[in-house]
């Protein structure tokens, strides 16, 4: 596969803006060998309101915007470790927690994008603490999903 092609779902495209998929401060390329040639973006998106992708290209567990109470406060992309594809739910922005999925690499903290557009940095929680965002659960319990 060509190093110039991928849209972040898998599937090899030409890209003419390939730079959006990654932080400035990551290396361009991140492989991980488990995800075969694919290469994986520097962001990850909210699971719990973008839904999946199945091996045979069908969307589910998507979230209307029309649901979304609170955009302002619902998680849309952040800042990723390497070795995830997503964040699908609280328990992953705890820096303690056995698979973290966000990667506060900026000062200690993370760049967040919200629903409603606005993109902010957030001060990395101490660990068995989670992020200030929008969830549904018991906020001690880290299961529930990333939108209210």
């Amino acid at each position: 596969m060509n190093k110039d092609t991928y849209d972040g779902s898998g599937t090899a495209t030409k890209l003419p803006h390939k730079q959006v998929f990654r932080c400035p401060t990551r290396s361009l390329y991140h492989r991980i060998e488990t995800y075969g040639p694919w290469l994986l973006p520097s962001y990850a998106p909210n699971r719990s309101i973008f839904g999946r992708v199945s091996t045979a290209g069908i969307v589910s567990g998507t979230v209307p915007i029309q649901r979304i109470r609170k955009p302002s406060k619902t998680l849309m992309l952040i800042d990723m470790r390497d070795g995830h594809t997503d964040i699908d739910y609280l328990g992953r922005t705890n820096p303690g927690y056995q698979y973290p999925a966000v990667d506060y690499r900026h000062q200690a903290g993370a760049n967040i994008a919200f629903v409603d557009g606005h993109v902010t940095w957030m001060k990395s929680p101490l660990p068995g603490d989670y992020l200030d965002i929008a969830y549904q659960d018991a906020r001690t319990s880290g299961n529930g999903v990333l939108w209210e």
